[in-house]
């Protein structure tokens, strides 16, 4: 027997479960992390949206030994730039 795993997608009208074998979940995964070899995934923003210099804030997080989720509001704002 398969070890199954849902996977939760939003639609027009709520979300949608779906089962997936381990097995091809990891080799989505690998797929998907394949396309990106530098590791950032983000969304684009839009032309009048605040823009975050990534790469300096992550360096400092990493010279910190912390992750952005631990950033407070005024460190993350050293990286934001307003239009």
């Amino acid at each position: 027997m398969y070890k199954l795993e849902d996977i939760i997608t939003p639609t027009h009208k709520g979300f949608k479960v779906r089962k997936v074998r381990v097995k091809a979940l990891s080799d989505e995964k690998e797929f998907f992390d394949d396309a990106f070899p530098n590791g950032l995934f983000i969304e684009p923003r839009g032309p009048h949206q605040p823009r975050t210099k990534l790469r300096p804030m992550l360096k400092y997080c990493k010279e910190l030994g912390k992750t952005p989720s631990e950033l407070t509001e005024e460190e993350i704002k050293k990286f934001t730039i307003y239009p």
